[in-house]
């Protein structure tokens, strides 16, 4: 009878030694991903930062194209002229004459 308790006992061993080995693997691994996709996502919300700058209107320029030079390639310009428009408190449909200063936006 003797015999009968070890081998229950071996077997038992044998059947939790499995899933401790998977559960270290997924410790590890979801360590890993934690480490080296959290460095990943900070740098991501750095890159995007709104700064300000003011400028001075030179001869022919319109809202249309300081936003084509300010505005990120992917951004939308009727937004960014909307948004120009309402920074400086100017219509968009206003004239603008040379010299004159501007707050425009861009992102680093």
């Amino acid at each position: 009878m003797r015999k009968d308790v070890k081998r229950t006992k071996r077997n038992s061993r044998s059947i939790r030694k499995p899933y401790f080995v998977l559960s270290l693997a997924v410790l590890l691994f979801s360590l890993s991903f934690l480490a080296f996709g959290g460095t990943k996502a900070k740098a991501e919300t750095e890159a995007v930062r709104k700064y300000y700058t003011s400028i001075s209107v030179k001869q022919g320029d319109s809202l249309w194209s300081i936003a084509k030079s300010f505005a990120p390639a992917y951004a939308d310009i009727q937004a960014y002229v909307d948004e120009l428009a309402s920074i400086n408190g100017i219509p968009q449909s206003s004239r603008l004459y040379p010299g004159r200063s501007l707050v425009v936006f861009y992102y680093r």
